[in-house]
């Protein structure tokens, strides 16, 4: 009886764990994940991308897990009074890849919806979240899982972007 203890509560222990899903397996189980097709138009060019939109309680989770990462965004968007788009270039995603990659983070906060979101490209503007992509589920997996860690907290990150939406007004 004693050497089962040990036993109980470590199998106790276990399956409280929590089990971490992948991309896919989020994308199937979670409402509050989704992939979205987003028109965008550069120099009269239109072209659809898919953005990953994580509905969360502000629009700002994707732009500040980037700057945690990468620092200051490289570039801005502006898509209308309520939406911009951070871009960071160069970013080198993954430690154990050499590749660099764009994200455009943004996020929408209105009555009708609220999500914080990203498109990624690498560096020949292939959309990484493109059904066929095979970065498309660690993709989904970083965003997600970072941005749960993510607090959003006044601090260098929320000066920085109310300095920039009012300098752009």
């Amino acid at each position: 009886m004693k050497k089962t203890i040990p036993y109980i509560l470590a199998l106790l222990a276990l399956s409280c764990t929590a089990i971490k899903q992948n991309g896919k397996e989020l994308l199937q189980n979670n409402k509050d994940i989704e992939i979205a097709k987003v028109l965008t138009i550069n120099n009269n060019d239109s072209l659809y991308f898919n953005e990953l939109r994580l509905h969360l309680s502000s629009a700002l989770y994707t732009k500040k897990y980037m700057f945690k990462k990468f620092g200051h965004w490289d570039k801005v968007i502006k898509i209308n009074d309520y939406q911009y788009y951070l871009i960071w270039e160069n970013c080198k995603l993954f430690d154990e890849k050499v590749e660099f990659y764009t994200v455009a983070a943004s996020g929408v906060e209105s009555r009708k919806e609220m999500y914080s979101s990203v498109i990624v490209q690498n560096k020949d503007n292939i959309d990484l979240l493109a059904e066929n992509s095979k970065l498309k589920d660690t993709l989904v997996s970083m965003f997600y899982y970072g941005t749960k860690k993510t607090a959003l907290s006044k601090d260098k990150f929320y000066r920085k972007y109310w300095e920039m939406r009012d300098s752009i007004k």
